[in-house]
């Protein structure tokens, strides 16, 4: 069974082989790709449209449907689908 849960988030995207992933609001000593951060600690985007273009260190907030990854190995454990850049209310 599949968990489908609403959320929203943030953090600085960063492109990664042509995946955008989402970092948390740690340190950048913290980061999974550059630092002692774990793969907890970042989420795979599935844009809902494919031609956002983040600028570097920006912090915005997603809103998406969680979907947790445990079987394929070249995908985050958590990804963000149908991810869309959230404004607020």
């Amino acid at each position: 069974r599949q968990l489908s849960l609403s959320l929203s988030l943030s953090g600085a995207p960063i492109r990664v082989i042509k995946i955008d992933i989402s970092t948390t609001n740690l340190s950048f000593s913290s980061c999974f790709f550059c630092g002692v951060g774990g793969p907890e600690t970042v989420i795979e985007l599935d844009m809902k449209s494919k031609n956002k273009v983040f600028i570097m260190d920006e912090v915005v907030t997603m809103r998406g449907i969680l979907k947790l990854n445990a079987d394929d190995i070249y995908h985050c454990n958590y990804i963000l689908k149908d991810a869309t850049v959230y404004l607020g209310p």
